[in-house]
């Protein structure tokens, strides 16, 4: 109706529906709407919003090989990717444990001049958590701080579960409470983190000490 309205649709306007498709799982029906643009109207009609709704819908749906080969057809097309995009990427590979290749991809995020933002840092951290890489976690944790970027409730999360996994609840801690100390305020996860690892640990009354905290810090505990 647009059209013969005398108004032309422009990527905005693109985006918006490819992203009600992807909203609705219908990403595959984005995909196709998206090449038929592109086969009448050019890459030009589109922008990198366009490109990176679909990609990340086709993760969310699951269908990875899909998102890649759409990621790599935005390049051929001269669409330069976003921290978006790729935190897209970077974190559907973390979830998969396919941690070098979303290093490899983090690394050519900088070099393309796509600075990595709270998003990009706390996937990668959560990444190499929960797969035991301690050591890439904290260097990441470290290079997310040396950019100005501020860890947030879920970096911290995502360090304190490590810690607990592996019997340091004493070191999660310290993560908990210096939350506290730069005005983040623990939600239920964090204390639910720290509860289960001094339990594991049968560290009982710095279990009670923080139970109580909860109670006091007005956080709800769930039944």
């Amino acid at each position: 109706m647009m059209s013969e309205l005398g108004c032309v649709p422009n990527a905005f306007s693109y985006s918006i529906v490819l992203k009600g498709l992807c909203d609705n799982s219908m990403c595959q029906r984005a995909l196709e709407l998206l090449q038929m643009l592109v086969e009448k109207e050019g890459a030009c009609s589109l922008n990198v919003v366009a490109y990176s709704t679909v990609i990340h819908g086709f993760f969310k749906e699951g269908e990875t090989s899909k998102a890649c080969n759409l990621f790599d057809e935005m390049i051929q097309q001269g669409i330069v990717p976003d921290v978006v995009t790729y935190s897209s990427i970077i974190d559907a590979l973390c979830k998969a444990r396919a941690m070098d290749k979303s290093e490899l991809v983090l690394r050519q995020m900088v070099a393309n001049g796509a600075q990595p933002n709270e998003v990009t840092y706390n996937c990668m951290i959560h990444g190499y958590s929960t797969s035991g890489r301690w050591k890439e976690a904290v260097k990441l944790f470290r290079e997310m701080k040396s950019r100005g970027l501020i860890p947030d409730i879920f970096t911290c999360n995502s360090l304190m579960t490590y810690h607990c996994k592996h019997g340091r609840s004493k070191e999660a801690a310290e993560f908990f409470y210096s939350m506290t100390a730069k005005g983040h305020k623990p939600d239920i996860v964090s204390y639910r983190i720290l509860l289960h690892g001094y339990a594991t640990e049968g560290c009982f009354p710095d279990m009670i000490d923080v139970f109580n905290s909860m109670e006091n810090n007005g956080t709800q505990s769930e039944s």
